[in-house]
């Protein structure tokens, strides 16, 4: 039970085992919300076993705590170039004296940390060998499935016509194609209402619980308006248009469709088209289109701004709309949007060399994604093909 408090110490001691692992309870006490991020400048991770003694040509450490053959250490912060991997062979106890066999191009200044970032404990390593020394006695029982996955013929017709979205977070009526717009209570109070009707309405990739009824609501005002367009961004999203007809859902490009099986359940699902992932590349692009057996009409990223991540937490330390780098010298702003965190690098999604070849593929919209740019960030100038040109597998 929890008041137990030889479960709790044990419960305790487990967490423990975390390697430097910060505990936190997070969201999960309402009433002591708490950012798991630390405030300090530290960012390594593992659990600091020893600092760098000795010489430069013999190094060594005196571990806080015993090693274990097979425990994986870093030498240096993982941040920092010509940090090094050590993975032991022998076990080494607590304060007791081990040597170090680096590269001696490598040789770690004095003082530099050294974290366990991997331990696999004695006791499970005995599970695990005397579970593989009973394999071989066990029968083989497993059946192979004789299922092969396949797309059925497509019914997709090459050269459609196309048409463009530009998506905002404020309205903007484009010289050509169609508006997109975020939803939220800015975007829907403002607009004016001969737009509404027009615009495709965009709702956000992530809606926490605590906002589901803000979001049904605001959805039903852009529908008394006239709203008829939504592109959804994740499928469980259909539940706010439930029971209602005459709407054209598309998927939008988070909900990550990368094959045809996956189009055609969303089309099962009622969506009229999707946007594919903007993560693939060009074969997969391509050969998309053939691949779905449906009526889902295809869309495409086609240009813009795309994150590079969007998480709920950010550290306090972090500056919104200020730019900031990465080891690599990447850079990199975050913006707040509907209690999310939105990271964006410093260069955007082109693919506009391209859209001829996409348009015969088979792909009918095009969307470009804009985003207000700080004036204190400084966009590269990049041929912004993300990974056209790689193979992904």
């Amino acid at each position: 039970e929890g008041s137990d408090p030889k479960m709790k110490k044990a419960a305790m001691q487990m967490l423990d085992l975390a390697l430097g692992r910060e505990k936190t309870h997070y969201n999960f006490l309402p009433q002591r919300q708490y950012n798991p991020i630390p405030d300090d400048t530290k960012s390594a991770s593992g659990r600091l076993i020893a600092q760098i003694k000795g010489s430069r040509k013999k190094p060594y450490i005196e571990p806080r705590e015993p090693l274990f053959a097979e425990d994986v250490l870093r030498i240096g912060n993982e941040d920092i170039a010509g940090h090094e991997i050590l993975r032991l062979k022998k076990y080494v106890p607590g304060k007791g004296r081990f040597y170090l066999n680096l590269s001696k191009k490598k040789f770690p200044a004095s003082d530099t940390p050294v974290f366990l970032c991997d331990r696999r404990e004695p006791a499970l390593s005995k599970m695990i060998r005397d579970l593989e020394n009973r394999l071989p006695a066990m029968p083989e029982s497993v059946l192979s499935s004789s299922f092969t996955p396949g797309f059925s013929k497509s019914r997709k017709q090459k050269g459609v016509k196309t048409l463009d979205v530009l998506v905002s977070r404020h309205y903007k009526r484009p010289s050509k194609g169609k508006a997109g717009l975020w939803v939220c209570e800015d975007s829907v109070n403002k607009i004016p209402k001969k737009g509404v009707s027009d615009t495709w309405w965009w709702l956000p990739p992530v809606i926490w619980p605590k906002d589901e009824e803000t979001f049904t609501n605001l959805v039903k005002i852009i529908i008394g308006k006239g709203g008829r367009t939504f592109v959804c961004n994740a499928p469980w999203q259909t539940c706010f248009f439930e029971g209602r007809k005459n709407f054209e859902l598309w998927a939008g490009p988070f909900c990550n469709i990368a094959n045809g099986l996956a189009a055609d359940m969303l089309a099962s699902f009622g969506f009229t088209g999707a946007v594919v992932s903007p993560e693939l590349a060009r074969d997969d692009f391509l050969n998309l289109p053939e691949q779905i057996s449906s009526s889902l009409s295809l869309g495409i990223v086609l240009s813009g701004l795309w994150p590079l991540c969007i998480s709920r937490t950010v550290s306090n330390r972090l500056d919104f709309g200020k730019p900031f780098s990465s080891p690599k010298k990447e850079d990199a702003w975050a913006v707040s949007h509907e209690k999310n965190t939105w990271v964006f690098p410093n260069w955007r999604l082109d693919l506009e060399s391209e859209k001829k070849r996409l348009q015969n593929a088979g792909y009918s919209v095009f969307v470009h994604m804009n985003e207000d740019i700080p004036n204190s960030v400084h966009m590269k100038n990049r041929p912004g093909m993300w990974n056209w040109n790689l193979k992904l597998l």
